[in-house]
């Protein structure tokens, strides 16, 4: 059976061209369909000594071909000068019995045919191992360490070329219309078409390579108000809440944020899981590294007040005391005490101490004093 609307190419040995006389050009191969000629043109090739390639298309249903006809191809040679009397050879049939298709019974013809073929054959393909053998010859210079990614060291880059370190000054001539503006040119045009960006630039000045405002945008810094005498007071009063009424839980961990009102009497108590020790100090201070002497508030369980604004002040030692039962610590100092306490945010220290003086627990937070007159919103 055959292919309809198909190309065909077909290579056949001939010996045709052989004959005496038979001048050059003069092969003729004509297509018979059931035994007629097709009429469908026919290109011959010559592709070695012997061997053409034969190129056709057959017609398809509407030509009133079927794929069940059958096809002969010959070719003709008219040799001999002005010879009427062509020499024809079978070469294809696509009938059933393809084994018949042979030319003649000659064996040893067919053999020298099919090795011209299959030198043919052999030399396609030599060019072609050659060729991919160059394209491999480059494709294994590439390096891929990451899939499907191509490392750029592989990479060379031409002189005044593009490279990982930047791009040189002339890589871009004659590439486009690239700007060849420096940096103080285009801060030039952005301060003379930008007009929030002008106004921020002259509210600047040079100070030895670093910008910075000038004295007089500082100067223009917004006006008002502010906050009338007793303000102070007002808010403080409103954001403060009961002294005596807090108890809050101390943990090692977690710091708190405490407050005194100078001139109220200050109890504070502090609900702890503290050790048993012989001695209950607490401290206020400026800073965490101040000594003892240096507290601002001193107070302990045995001695009652020790130190008041970093001094002395044993003569009114029964104006502050620090007491304890199993589950709490409590501090007092008098409103005659307190009231000499200066406005400000200090360090609490709360801390337990043995017989020998050392450490043996501490808890540090942080004590707000505000000025006298401040009182809870609570207290009416």
């Amino acid at each position: 059976m055959i292919q309809l609307d198909t190309a065909y190419s077909l290579i056949v040995p001939t010996t045709v061209e052989d004959e005496p006389g038979n001048p050059a050009g003069a092969i003729l191969p004509t297509l018979y369909r059931n035994g007629s000629a097709s009429g469908v043109t026919v290109t011959p090739t010559n592709i070695g000594t012997g061997v053409y390639r034969l190129d056709f298309t057959t017609l398809g249903l509407g030509d009133g071909w079927a794929r069940t006809d059958r096809l002969e191809m010959y070719l003709y040679a008219y040799f001999g000068s002005g010879s009427t009397n062509p020499r024809h050879e079978l070469v294809w049939d696509s009938g059933p019995e393809p084994d018949a298709v042979m030319r003649g019974t000659d064996a040893a013809a067919l053999a020298t045919d099919l090795a011209t073929v299959a030198g043919y054959v052999d030399t396609e393909i030599g060019e072609l191992q050659s060729d991919l053998a160059a394209v491999k010859a480059t494709t294994d210079q590439m390096v891929f360490s990451t899939p499907n990614q191509l490392d750029v060291q592989v990479i060379t880059v031409a002189p005044n070329g593009i490279t990982a370190a930047g791009i040189a000054a002339s890589a871009l001539d004659g590439k486009g219309n690239w700007s060849t503006h420096d940096a103080a040119a285009v801060r030039a045009d952005m301060e003379a078409n930008g007009t929030k960006l002008d106004h921020l630039w002259e509210t600047t000045e040079d100070d030895a390579g670093t910008r910075r405002f000038t004295g007089n945008a500082l100067a223009q810094a917004p006006t008002g108000a502010g906050l009338a005498d007793g303000d102070i007071d007002d808010i403080a009063n409103a954001v403060v809440t009961g002294v005596t009424a807090v108890k809050p839980r101390i943990k090692d961990s977690v710091a708190g944020t405490y407050r005194l009102i100078a001139g109220d009497t200050w109890n504070q108590q502090f609900e702890v899981a503290a050790p048993a020790a012989d001695r209950i100090v607490v401290a206020v201070k400026e800073a965490l590294t101040d000594s003892d002497d240096d507290a601002v508030i001193l107070i302990d369980n045995a001695s009652g007040l020790l130190r008041l604004n970093k001094a002395d002040a044993s003569v009114n030692a029964a104006d502050g005391t620090v007491t304890s039962d199993a589950s709490t610590i409590t501090v007092s100092l008098e409103s005659d005490r307190t009231i000499e306490v200066p406005p400000a945010r200090y360090y609490l220290i709360v801390k337990t101490l043995d017989v020998g003086a050392d450490k043996t627990w501490e808890y540090e937070a942080v004590l707000n004093v505000y000025q006298a007159g401040v009182r809870d919103v609570s207290a009416g």
